[in-house]
């Protein structure tokens, strides 16, 4: 035999050996393949042989294949999906410990056993978000991204809601609120859409708007009231129906080359008002105290009732009586849900989460805003608050 073949044939011998052993080390004890690669499936995929890791703290290894369905080679259990929940809310926590503000682009969380899955809805749910998340915060294939949110902006750091007693068909007061630590630069420019088939549409204007060049600042934590008069423009007297207004173009620390913000404000033709009944909910306030802040009101049938701390009592009056709402529900119905019912048919749906089906109702008539969490862990309870409040996940519906 030829000197040359002799060494081809060694070196084959010991690299299959390499091979054999890298694949029997994986095999036995679910390690990573050494020759390998990683892959888009969040496994390693060596020669013979590819390990799955399964983001609950263990990997398992098969023999390689074409497949990439972690789910079904994964068997995790509910405890280990609760394991992966929680460790993302510390997450969210040290995150706002080390940064000194909240993650703001999560709106939920919540353990989906029929899928097997953490779900997670993000205010902004673009591939880069899903990624930044996965970075910054926790990294599993058992999360699966939602759209959650916006509710009252497509930006979480910023809001803008009317101000109560002010919409008209020709017109509203809108509050503008930062809540983030840096300033915001904006235009005076805005347009309103209507909602039609369930979908948003930009009305057609009668002429063509104009706007003044100024370039406004938005300071951190500011907040702001902008008066728009549309019935006076292009728009003239918005007829019956479902509105929003949007003003776009805002960028951080008057960075132009900076990403544009949109925030919207949703609204309804005519003011809901109620007909035919003098049944009215009143709400007295507590002005000095924090509208986002809540304390529980009521713990029945295995459901809690939280009320903001701005509120020092909610009252029904349904005609005959004159009820505080925590005696309206002890005292009368059989159950948290049916009272409640009573004060939500009154209000208008403004934003159903994709959480599990958490609901918000609103009505600035009676400014008040009630939240009906029913997320994917089975939170039933419910949040009351006035008109301005602004859902939150780390507070709400956990």
């Amino acid at each position: 035999m030829k000197k040359e073949l002799k060494i081809f044939l060694i070196v084959v011998i010991v690299l299959f050996g390499i091979i054999l052993l890298d694949t029997v080390q994986a095999l036995v004890f679910n390690n990573n393949p050494i020759i390998g690669i990683q892959t888009k499936c969040r496994s390693k995929q060596g020669l013979l042989v590819t390990t799955y890791h399964c983001g609950n703290g263990k990997n398992i290894t098969k023999w390689k294949s074409s497949s990439c369905n972690i789910e079904n080679i994964c068997d995790i259990t509910h405890e280990e999906l609760e394991f992966i929940h929680n460790t993302i809310n510390n997450k969210l926590e040290e995150y706002e410990k080390i940064n000194g503000k909240k993650y703001t682009n999560v709106s939920s969380i919540g353990v989906d056993s029929n899928l097997n899955n953490v779900v997670i809805t993000l205010v902004d749910n673009s591939e880069i978000e899903q990624k930044r998340f996965r970075t910054i915060i926790y990294d599993s294939p058992y999360i699966t991204f939602r759209q959650g949110g916006p509710y009252t902006t497509s930006e979480s750091e910023l809001s803008l809601i009317i101000k109560p007693g002010t919409l008209t068909n020709n017109g509203a007061t809108f509050i503008l609120k930062n809540m983030s630590t840096i300033d915001y630069n904006y235009e005076q420019a805005y347009y309103i859409e209507k909602k039609e088939n369930n979908n948003w549409k930009e009305i057609e204007l009668t002429e063509p708007l104009s706007w003044n060049t100024v370039l406004y600042t938005l300071k951190a934590s500011q907040e702001v009231e902008i008066t728009i008069n549309w019935g006076n423009t292009g728009y003239g007297t918005l007829k019956n129906g479902k509105y929003r207004l949007v003003k776009n173009n805002f960028r951080k620390n008057n960075n132009p080359d900076s990403k544009s913000y949109s925030v919207y404000a949703e609204f309804e033709i005519p003011i809901k008002v109620i007909a035919g009944t003098a049944n009215t909910i009143q709400v007295e306030k507590n002005n000095l105290q924090d509208g986002n802040k809540f304390n529980l009101y009521l713990k029945r049938d295995g459901k809690k009732v939280f009320i903001a701390s701005n509120i020092k009592e909610v009252y029904y009056d349904n005609v005959k009586t004159k009820y505080v709402l925590k005696d309206y529900i002890q005292n009368t119905w059989q159950n948290i849900d049916d009272s409640l019912k009573h004060l939500i048919n009154y209000m208008t749906l403004f934003s159903e989460l994709n959480d599990g089906g958490t609901r918000i109702y609103k009505s600035q008539e009676y400014d008040i805003t009630i939240v009906m969490c029913n997320t994917l862990i089975g939170n039933k309870d419910y949040y009351i608050g006035d008109y301005n409040l602004l859902f939150d996940s780390n507070l709400m519906c956990k």
